[in-house]
């Protein structure tokens, strides 16, 4: 990653069942110049937005709908090669194998933290 990555105009789909989590990652990627996609509280209206959205770069809440929804969403993302990350309460010892190699947002954590990451997947890296 270098220090000249932008952040201004990067198309981020939001995808979190929590209104106030939602609120704050909305300002914050306000904030950054991002354009939100979104947001969607559940895997169905997430899935709407995959399939019909422009989208550079996603947040994904890993417990979606109180299950593994995060994962069907990281799926049909990583089908389209968006970079993705999760966002969640859980360590990264508790994700599925074939998802370890993605950037995680553990709950709680800053609007710098979240910078950083958004740069790695502005960035492309891959998950």
């Amino acid at each position: 990653m270098n220090g000249c990555i932008t952040l201004s105009g990067l198309r981020v789909l939001l995808v979190e069942d929590d209104v106030l989590v939602t609120m704050l990652l909305e300002d914050w990627l306000l904030e950054f110049g991002c354009a939100v996609v979104g947001p969607a509280a559940t895997v169905d209206a997430a899935t709407e937005l995959v399939g019909g959205s422009a989208i550079d770069a996603a947040l994904v809440d890993l417990q979606l709908d109180q299950g593994d929804g995060g994962y069907r969403i990281a799926d049909a993302l990583l089908a389209r090669a968006i970079p993705i990350a999760f966002v969640t309460g859980y360590d990264a010892s508790c994700l599925r194998e074939d998802y370890r190699a993605v950037p995680l947002l553990r709950k709680p954590f800053d609007s710098e933290t979240l910078k950083a990451v958004l740069e790695l997947l502005a960035d492309g890296e891959p998950a």
